[in-house]
Parts: C-alpha cells; structure tokens; sequence
C-alpha cells in the first residue's frame, strides 16, 4: 500500500491554508493575545462561537490503525452591537481561543502525555508536528495556557481553528468529553478585549470496537458477542480458516481489538494489512491509515472531493463500515449452517453508542434528546434524523436470500438512491435537515403535527430527508446546517448551538448550555436581539425566521397594531386560534405587562393572545 500521494496531498493542503493565515498558528501582524478571561464582558461588541458538530471522536490509539486523529474545529463570529449590526473581518477583530475551567474545576490545556498521536503522525499522515500541533497547524494553548489565533474564513464571514489536537483527558488526566474554551474577540489596532464566551470544545476516544472485535478468550463469559473468535471466518477464496487461535493475544485490550479487525480485513477482503502492521522479524511496520483506501470527506484533507489514488475502486469509509456492520454475512462455516450475523444490535442510541460516543461520553445530548412521551420514552433517536445502518450506508436492506449477502452479487445491485437526487448518499454531505421536522409554521407545515418526530418517509430505504414546501426553518439552499446562515451572514449554529448539542442541552447544568447563558442570560437558542441589537431596535417582525422583538417592553405595547395590519403573521406561530403553539413558547420566566398590570409566565409557556386579553381574541382568523 503506498501513501505518497496521500501525504503529498496532506502537505500541500498544509502549504497552502498556512500560506493563506487561515489556520496558521501564528498570525503576523496583529497584536499580542490578550490573557485568558474568565466570562464574557459586556460591550458594544458580541462574540459567538461553536464547534462545528456538536461530537469529535479520534482514536484512543494510533500504533495499529486509525480512523480519525484529534481533531477539532471551532467557528466565531464577531459582532458590532448596534440598531443595525455589522459582522466584524480580519481587518477590524482578531479572535482567539485559551483553556478555561468549568464549574468542576476541569480545564484541559495540552494533549501531552494524553495520547500517542505524535508517535505516528508521520506514519499515518506524511507530516511532522511537535507536540501539541494538529495536522493543520492549530495547536492546544499549552501549560502556559498561550491563547491562541483563529483565521478568518471570508467565504462564511467567520473565523476558524481547523484541527485543534484536544483529547477527552483534562489536565488531572479525568476524562472529560465537554471542556471548555474560552473564545476572545479583540481589537484589531490596539488588541484590547472586546468581548469572550465559554464554549464546549468536545471530544471523546469512546469507540467501542472492542464490544464486538475482542478476542472470545479475553470477553467476559463464554462466546460473549464477539466477531473475532469464533465462530470461523474464511477469506473469499474459501481458504484461510480463522478460529480462535487466529486472533490477537495482546496483553493490551487497546491493541488487541485493533488487531483482530486487521486479520479479519484481511480474511474478509483479501487484503495485506496485517503483513505491513507486523512484517516479521527484523523489518519495521506501519500503522494503517483507514482512509488511505476508503475516501472520507474528514479526511479530505487536499479538498479533492472524490477518491483519488488507492481510495479509487473502494468504498467510501463510511459506507464501507455502515454496511458492513448494517448486513447479515454468510461465514462459510460459522453457527448457524455457516451464517453470521454481523449487524450490531440494539435499538436507538444503543445499536449507535457501540462505534459512535458512547454510553459514557452520550453524544446525542441535544434539546431533541429531551424529547419523550408520557411514560418517559425518548421519541427522537439518532435513526430518527439519520435512518439506520444501511440507509446511512446507501445500501437496500434486501441484500439477498434471508438478508444474507451473495457473496458474488453486484454491488451496483444493492445500492438505495435519494429520491430528491436519485444517487447515493454521499456521507458528510446528503445529511439530515433541520426542515425535515420544521417544516413549517402554524399556516403551513408538512403532516399532522407542527414539529415532525422522524425526518423521512420509514418506507423510503435511502430514508430521503422531507424537504418542506414552507422555507421559514429550511437551511441555506444547497448548504447543511453547519455551514448555513441566515438573518445577514449568521451562522445558525451560532443562535441554536452544533448539531446533537443544540439548545437547550438535555442537562440544564452541563457546559453546553454555559454559552448561551452567557450570551442572553438563560439556557436555550438565541431568541434575544439584544446581544446584537442592544436595546434600541425598534418592534418588528424582521428577525431570524420572521421573529419579533423577544422580552422586549417595547414590543409589548406595538403588538396590537401589527396584528391589525396583518393577523396571519401573528398566526404563523401564535396558532390559527391564537392560543399558543410550539413556537410561540417562552425560552424562561418572563413578567409580561398588560393594561392590568404584570403577568407572570414560567418558562416553556406557550404564548397566545388569551394569555393577556382572556378569550376576546381566541378563534380569531
């Protein structure tokens, strides 16, 4: 297997953002880094800030293969408070991110001594990095706690640190997938700060391959689940019997469930990793990098957007993985007349949290994980956004007799289509959308309920994401949620939080709700206009997704006349009787005045007209 090419697309893509300042872990020419702050501080400025997925995983060992380094990305926003608020450039701001304590006292500085990365960065990427240096240059803050500098991206008018190398492990080596980073915006000129926030900047090594790939003599009881040892596995040309003795005995459980999933690549596929992992006596092996062969766009570190060199002819990582752990595979000599049955089990964040963090780190944390019935059942899954193991894959559940693989079938036979494109889904790209559930408003949604439970059809097999008719909660046409931006140039993430963390987080006390406290005082999306507006916007109905003024007093006393004018506008979240709907609900306590006094309202209330004015304007239409 030859990585040259890989790698000389590594180091070019590194030449290129370092010669541009995007990701440089030094900017020339700007002031020096202010200190670490402790909060935000109020200003006639506004930093925002997220990372980009809500969950970054990496390896917790690189010595036998790796599917993703450390690597975390965090995006910010500068904003110039004011009736008409300006997005600050380079040319006005500079931002930068530093190692902050939470309420535990957990604050994570450097990655030294938390991972063996380092160790094979070279092996695995073609580069060489000191200590504490991801692939692309952005570098931890260091025990010192150096802040560190963020480029800006003009494309989405927000400033990036691509590849920051965080580990789950704290500066105490606790494990913590959700510390903090404390982003700071400052003065271009004089570097004076003007404004920070805490944001969660996660990060989990829980992928439980182990759970499946151990060695059956090392699994707790007998024959525990375990796709390792036994039953036998042949290689494709019927030879090759693997049992138990086939399988690693490493002292390690680390390394030996990574070695077991080489010699099974090998006796499933035909391949030589475990030949160039562990050469023999004498000669010198090298870990596998696992999108070598099979293309992943997080990996897609040269931009090429298609495979290219080895990766041609292979599928793509995450359809590879899907499917292999989504199908049925006849073993030629297993249990069961010689069928194995590979698909992980368990339903829901269970069949996920085996590969995905996990049963600990619980990556799915968002307000939608909150979401559950009168018995206390959770009604959203991951599978209810993303569909299950084979959809993500691109593949039809059909895949044979009983579900059981033909081993000589054509793989062009198996694949699912989009219905909206009418190809494969393409992993990182063709995602789940916000509009496939927010359909719509009170006036025109799809299906019977206001905010959809599932974000596709369960008889479509590709489990296509609807695609609704009323644009009002759609993203960016031709984007994903976490490049889309709306209401001049903002990022939603930056309003409603990453994705499977968005706001509120299902834990009221967790770090991920600590930046939106921070921002307009309580957990929950950003429904305030004050952080950008101050206090002297005007009422209106010009907001993101058509929102009024939010807690403002001034709104309170020019609400009548915008409905005189145009009532439907007011029904679009108020309800078609105006008593309150899902959209109309209060993001926390509020003391609303009327002509009678104050009113107060608990938080989540939703608002209609009969709140204040009693059942004058119930039914109204």
């Amino acid at each position: 297997m030859k990585y040259r090419n890989f790698k000389l697309g590594v180091i070019l893509v590194i030449w290129g953002v370092l010669g541009l300042g995007l990701l440089s872990p030094a900017t020339a020419g700007v002031a020096s880094p202010p200190a670490p702050q402790n909060k935000a501080k109020k200003s006639k400025y506004q930093v925002f800030a997220w990372n980009d997925l809500g969950m970054h995983c990496y390896d917790k060992d690189f010595s036998v293969f790796s599917l993703l380094p450390p690597f975390n990305v965090v995006h910010s926003q500068v904003i110039h408070r004011a009736k008409k608020p300006k997005i600050l450039d380079n040319t006005q701001a500079q931002v930068f991110y530093a190692a902050q304590a939470d309420a535990q006292g957990s604050i994570n500085r450097t990655s030294v001594g938390k991972t063996n990365f380092w160790d094979f960065i070279s092996a695995l990427f073609g580069v060489s990095r000191p200590l504490d240096m991801g692939i692309l240059g952005a570098c931890m803050p260091g025990t010192s706690n150096t802040p560190q500098p963020l480029g800006f991206d003009a494309n989405y008018k927000w400033f990036s640190a691509t590849g920051i190398p965080l580990t789950n492990l704290d500066d105490n080596q606790q494990t913590n997938c959700f510390p903090l980073m404390n982003i700071q915006a400052s003065d271009q000129v004089r570097g004076r700060l003007r404004s920070s926030l805490d944001i969660v900047v996660p990060a989990s090594s829980e992928m439980n391959c182990a759970s499946c790939h151990e060695t059956a003599a090392y699994a707790d009881g007998v024959n525990t689940f375990s796709d390792a040892s036994p039953p036998p596995r042949i290689g494709p040309d019927g030879s090759g019997l693997l049992t138990e003795e086939s399988f690693s005995r490493n002292s390690d459980p680390q390394i030996r469930f990574r070695e077991n999933i080489l010699i099974l690549h090998d006796a499933l596929s035909g391949t030589n990793l475990w030949s160039q992992y562990n050469p023999g006596a004498g000669q010198t092996g090298q870990p596998i990098l696992c999108a070598q062969c099979h293309y992943s766009k997080a990996l897609d570190l040269a931009g090429n957007n298609q495979p290219t060199g080895d990766q041609v002819g292979h599928l793509y990582l995450s359809r590879a993985i899907h499917k292999h752990h989504g199908t049925a595979w006849d073993t030629g000599g297993g249990m069961g007349g010689g069928v194995y049955t590979v698909p992980i089990p368990g339903e829901g964040v269970t069949q996920c949290y085996y590969c995905h963090p996990g049963n600990d780190t619980q990556c799915l944390r968002s307000v939608m994980a909150g979401v559950v019935d009168d018995q206390g059942n959770h009604l959203i899954q991951c599978q209810s956004c993303h569909g299950n193991l084979l959809a993500v894959a691109g593949f039809t559940p059909d895949l044979g007799v009983g579900g059981i693989v033909d081993p000589n079938a054509d793989p062009a036979t198996l694949v699912v289509n989009l219905t909206t494109t009418g190809a494969q889904r393409r992993p990182w790209m063709d995602m789940p959308k916000c509009q496939s559930c927010h359909t719509g408003d009170a006036l025109s949604h799809l299906g019977p309920n206001l905010v959809g439970l599932q974000a596709y059809d369960s008889a479509d097999p590709a489990a296509t994401p609807f695609t609704a008719v009323n644009p009002r909660f759609a993203e960016t046409p031709g984007q994903i949620y976490r490049f889309s931006q709306t209401h001049g140039g903002i990022a939603c993430e930056a309003c409603h939080g990453s994705p499977h963390a968005e706001w509120p987080a299902r834990d009221p006390n967790s770090n991920d709700n600590l930046a939106a406290k921070q921002i307009q005082g309580y957990p929950g999306k950003i429904m305030e206009c004050g952080p950008c507006h101050g206090r002297g916007l005007p009422p209106g109905l010009k907001g993101p997704h058509g929102l009024h003024n939010v807690n403002d007093p001034k709104w309170m006393w020019a609400h009548g006349s915008f409905y005189k004018k145009d009532g439907t506008a007011c029904q679009a979240c108020h309800g078609l009787d105006l008593k309150g709907t899902v959209l109309s609900k209060t993001g926390a306590d509020r003391n609303l005045k009327n002509y009678g006094g104050k009113i107060s309202v608990a938080g989540g209330t939703q608002i209609g007209c009969v709140l204040c004015h009693g059942q004058k304007y119930a039914g109204k239409q």
